[in-house]
C-alpha cells in the first residue's frame, strides 16, 4: 500500500487532491509538535465520488435482416462508478441531414 503525507500546520482540514474516481481510500491524521508526530489515529475508509467511464471497447455490427442490425461491444476497461446503462446512437449514412437515433440498453 502506498502512502503519501500531508502537511497541515494551523487548520484541522485539508482537501487530497489527484485521488482516482470510484475508489477507496484509507485515511488517518496525527497532531505533530517540535517534539515530534503523536499517536495516529485510527483508519477511516471513503470513496471518491463515482465520474464518466471510459469508453467502450470494440464496436461490432452486422445485418440480421432488410431493417435490422445486431450491434455488440465491449465494456469500457473501468465504469468509475455503477454503470446505469449503455446509449447506442445511428443514423442514416446516406442522409445529409439525418437526425440521430438512440436506445438506452441495460448492462
Amino acid at each position: 500500500a502506498h502512502e503519501r503525507s500531508v502537511l497541515v500546520h494551523q487548520d484541522t482540514a485539508t482537501r487530497l487532491d489527484g485521488l482516482a474516481p470510484w475508489t477507496n481510500y484509507s485515511v488517518r491524521v496525527a497532531a505533530a509538535t517540535e517534539a515530534g508526530a503523536g499517536v495516529n489515529s485510527q483508519y477511516i475508509i471513503c470513496t471518491t465520488r463515482e465520474d464518466v467511464p471510459l469508453a467502450v471497447g470494440v464496436v461490432k455490427a452486422f445485418a440480421t435482416g432488410p431493417h435490422s442490425v445486431i450491434v455488440s461491444w465491449a465494456a469500457p476497461p473501468s465504469t468509475r462508478g455503477h454503470l446505469k446503462h449503455y446509449t447506442v446512437y445511428w443514423h442514416a449514412s446516406s442522409s445529409l441531414a439525418s437526425q440521430a437515433n438512440y436506445k438506452k440498453v441495460e448492462p
